[in-house]
């Protein structure tokens, strides 16, 4: 149910980043032919809410929870976390 229901989260980001394209393409191709700061300035004065959402579209993909594999031999446990003891100096020669 969890996995259905990210699916769908996705299908709805993608849906959105789509329309907002969509909405922006005449503002997008005035900047690939000219581009200019004041286009820009115009484009999101324009189309707020298309601009808004491509930028937060990143903050909005659902991120997958690592989690450790126990059967994984890369993961081995480590020493106790702290300061390792100084190698002792080698013995002097007689």
């Amino acid at each position: 149910m969890n996995s259905l229901l990210r699916g769908l989260q996705r299908l709805v980001l993608v849906l959105m980043t789509l329309l907002a394209l969509l909405q922006l393409g005449d503002e997008l191709g005035l900047l690939l032919d000219y581009f200019t700061w004041t286009a820009i300035g115009y484009s999101i004065r324009a189309q707020p809410l298309a601009v808004l959402n491509l930028l937060a579209l990143p903050l909005l993909w659902p991120r997958q929870p690592r989690r450790p594999v126990a059967s994984d031999p890369s993961r081995r446990e480590s020493a106790p976390h702290g300061p390792t003891p100084a190698a002792p100096p080698p013995a002097a020669r007689p």
